[in-house]
């Protein structure tokens, strides 16, 4: 006997509205080198809207890092404008824009610099002129959101490293920044530590807040982000829904991208595209046929 797939009813759901909203970045004709002429990034332009989900993908050296970089003002551009709702903030630094982005390091030791959890995530607070009552009451929350309220009084250096990317990520969460970049904020974790991760980051994408996600993980990807902007020699290649940039295996082949198996599955089985085993499951069946 033989298990064949058979697709029951299903009509996938329409891809996101990538012109609707508000633009929370705008990106015009960029042009960025860290030596002369050499350029990284090259008159690259850009919008994402106002609550977004949206996944930077690449391979290494194609300039997704320091497109995020010159995103978060951490790097200024040679040439190009950089506008974060609405307003031109291309002279700006990364402690003006840091008003509005929040920006996550692959390494989270590269901001962690407190003795105890507590100081970390409040020091930003504090810079800010909360009051004490205020500086509490947000450290409860979002170590309570994060799930590391238990940690306050330990030394973040001694914790685990999901851990420690839980501690940076409430660090930046805890001045509410409306957009959040995360570079490759998997790096090192499990599958069940980046899926905890990843859930809270959709809960804050729910909540408002837009989100970029740099990550060589693509099942990621698939499961969590609507929008896939693919970089490859310092320009985009590919932007679009995830479900139709995923169906084009052979092209993201081309630039050495693997999408999931369950992409891959569903592509040569029943020729759809679903991007979780979940979706899979939920609409193929297999029934036994002749022996």
């Amino acid at each position: 006997m033989r298990r064949i797939p058979k697709l029951v009813s299903y009509r996938p759901p329409p891809p996101p509205n990538l012109n609707a909203g508000e633009p929370a970045i705008v990106l015009e004709d960029l042009w960025f080198g860290y030596q002369k002429d050499e350029w990284v990034i090259k008159a690259l332009s850009l919008v994402v809207k106002k609550g977004e989900m949206m996944g930077l993908i690449g391979q290494n050296g194609s300039g997704k890092t320091t497109l995020a970089q010159l995103v978060a003002g951490i790097l200024r551009p040679v040439r190009g404008r950089v506008f974060v709702f609405g307003k031109d903030m291309t002279k700006y630094g990364v402690m003006i824009r840091g008003r509005d982005i929040g920006y996550i390091f692959q390494n989270p030791d590269y901001q962690i610099f407190s003795n105890t959890v507590r100081d970390e995530i409040s020091y930003g607070l504090k810079a800010a002129g909360m009051s004490e009552k205020e500086v509490e009451a947000r450290v409860k929350e979002v170590s309570e959101m994060l799930g590391v309220s238990k940690l306050l009084d330990e030394d973040p250096f001694f914790l685990t490293k999901a851990d420690r990317q839980r501690i940076a990520v409430a660090s930046i969460l805890a001045l509410n920044p409306r957009i959040i970049i995360l570079d490759e904020p998997t790096t090192g974790l499990s599958p069940g530590e980046t899926t905890a991760l990843m859930d809270t980051v959709v809960k804050l994408n729910k909540l408002g807040t837009t989100i970029i996600t740099i990550t060589h993980d693509m099942w990621v990807v698939a499961r969590y982000c609507d929008r896939v902007v693919l970089m490859a020699d310092g320009k985009i290649v590919v932007d679009g829904p995830t479900r139709t940039v995923f169906s084009d295996i052979e092209f993201l082949e081309k630039y050495d991208i693997e999408v999931p198996t369950v992409v891959k599955l569903s592509r040569k089985l029943v020729g759809e595209t679903y991007l979780t085993v979940e979706e899979f499951l939920e609409h193929v069946e297999f029934y036994k046929h002749g022996g």
